[in-house]
């Protein structure tokens, strides 16, 4: 027996292995050929995308760069370029060695795949020629860059100059009627600045891409920083300028009054840290800040009436009680949407301040009680009754006492504004409604409880067919009870809402006479087990 015979013959049966042989012969074939098929793709593909690199390094190389950033790319890639010409080289002796493989198969591969390869030997002399003249070309542009760089610098330098002559003609300032004539120069002067600034910054990292220190502008900065007082003072001196006459002509209900009692806030405090950083170099302009705080001072004593006819606690009846206060001043209409701080001034109302300001103060806390009861009527309208199952045939309510410390504080809370000075009116009788509603509230919770601990008690004894057979009368009762107490637990399931429960017209009768009933039944039973 060989290891080539195609037949081998045992006792009991014949091995054939010729079919298997040639299978297997035909499926080492298929795949030696789809080897080096795959190893000459390999090869066609390394060749393409090297001639392709090659190509786009050439490119790069002799690429003419436009400002200093494509400078600095191209001296980057140029100064990587050797190693990468090398990798590509090793690359291709990969290539070699892989057609040599391919021929030692005889591989029929085609003439203009190997024509290729051969040509990549010649890319590395190309390069090196490039390189040469890129090299040349960046050190032209680097010099040309920086020359230009340089000339960039002087101008600026002359523009700095201009900026501190505009910053000469502004330290003029030394009256606020002069806001008008400085006010656009002013900003003009801030915007070249911010600009200049943005300018040094760009300086500074082109003189970075060309190795250079950055060069500093102290003239520049000795500007930025003497003219921001300047600048703050008349920028402020226009916007008071701008919304003192907004609010003193415009309906104060329009304006937003917070604004303004910032706004007012803020000009003082910077009125008073601008004449400290005027007043020893600059003393004229630092008087113009005096004076600017005084016009805000001036309009601050409007400032007690604009928060009174403006609180939005000041109701119909309060602005009519204002409207009665000045009426001895006011011959015509005076409406609080129309109310302007003009009129103050035409009307002379600062003589009622005091007493417009008494107004607003019991106004403030009348709406203090109104909201206060709001809130309480939020609390229980969303306040919910807890549940308990009980023998999976009905609920019981639980937390009881939870609920009447929550009725209790509510209660007392109620009475103690009540007790207030300031509680008058129609906001007094809503408030007595509400007591009456929480006190509703706290007896029909004390019904339940009753209700639900004697039912508990006699549920489990009513159950019984034999107890019934014997007190009818009692029985009927409390079934009666029984259906009235499952009915309110699945309302309560499906409206947990305390205030639901309570606003249900027949709800406390309901209970009281269930009480009553199950007094009568309890008496009823205990006469009959004596």
């Amino acid at each position: 027996m060989t290891l080539s015979e195609d037949e081998v013959d045992f006792r009991i049966f014949r091995v054939m292995s010729k079919k298997l042989k040639t299978q297997l012969g035909d499926k080492a074939l298929d795949w030696k050929n789809m080897i080096l098929d795959a190893t000459y793709q390999y090869c066609t593909d390394t060749v393409q995308i090297t001639f392709k690199i090659y190509n786009e390094m050439q490119e790069k190389i002799l690429h003419d760069p436009v400002n200093e950033k494509e400078l600095i790319a191209s001296k980057d890639f140029i100064a990587a370029a050797p190693a990468k010409v090398e990798q590509l080289t090793e690359d291709l002796k990969e290539v070699y060695r892989h057609y040599i493989m391919l021929e030692e198969f005889s591989y029929m591969y085609k003439e203009v795949d190997i024509e290729s390869f051969w040509y990549m030997k010649v890319w590395p002399l190309k390069i090196q020629a490039c390189l040469t003249d890129g090299k040349n070309m960046v050190q032209d542009k680097n010099d040309l860059f920086s020359a230009k760089l340089e000339a960039e610098k002087e101008g600026f330098s002359k523009q700095i100059v201009q900026y501190q002559q505009t910053f000469e003609k502004i330290k003029d300032f030394s009256s606020l009627d002069q806001i008008n004539d400085f006010i656009n120069v002013s900003y003009e002067l801030r915007k070249n600045l911010d600009k200049a600034h943005d300018i040094v910054k760009q300086f500074h990292d082109r003189e970075t891409t060309f190795g250079l220190p950055e060069t500093p502008y102290p003239d520049l900065d000795d500007i930025d920083k003497n003219f921001k007082p300047f600048h703050d003072l008349i920028t402020m001196a226009h916007e008071v300028k701008q919304l003192l006459r907004e609010w003193t002509e415009e309906r104060l209900m329009t304006r937003n009054t917070d604004q303004i009692f910032s706004s007012i806030s803020q000009w003082q405090s910077s009125c008073f840290s601008l004449y400290k950083k005027l007043n020893e170099d600059y003393p004229e302009t630092a008087e113009v800040a005096q004076d600017l705080r005084g016009q805000i001072e001036a309009f601050s004593k409007n400032l007690p009436l604009i928060k009174s006819f403006t609180s939005e606690a000041i109701l119909e009846e309060d602005w009519k009680e204002i409207q009665q206060l000045v009426s001895t001043v006011v011959t015509g209409p005076f409406e609080r949407d129309e109310i302007k701080v003009q009129q103050f001034i035409d009307l002379d109302l600062y003589q009622f301040t005091e007493e417009i300001e008494e107004i607003a103060m019991r106004a403030e806390k009348k709406w203090s009680l109104a909201q206060k009861l709001k809130q309480m009527k939020e609390e229980m309208k969303n306040y919910q009754l807890q549940q308990a199952d009980y023998k999976g045939i009905t609920f019981l309510i639980r937390g009881f006492d939870e609920v009447n410390a929550k009725l209790d504080d509510q209660i007392v809370g109620t009475q103690a504004m009540l007790g207030s000075s300031f509680m008058k009116g129609r906001l007094k009788s809503e408030t007595k409604v509400w007591e009456g509603k929480l006190n509703h509230m706290s007896e029909l919770m004390e019904q339940l409880l009753k209700v639900q601990r004697t039912w508990m008690y006699l549920e489990p004894i009513f159950s019984s067919g034999d107890i019934m057979n014997t007190m009818p009368l009692e029985g009927k009762m409390f079934n009666q009870v029984d259906a009235l107490w499952k009915s309110t637990m699945k309302g309560i399931e499906e409206e947990p809402c305390i205030m639901d429960l309570a606003e249900k017209e027949t709800i406390m009768g309901q209970f009281v006479k269930a009480n009553e009933d199950l007094d009568k039944i309890q008496k009823s039973l205990s006469d009959y087990l004596e």
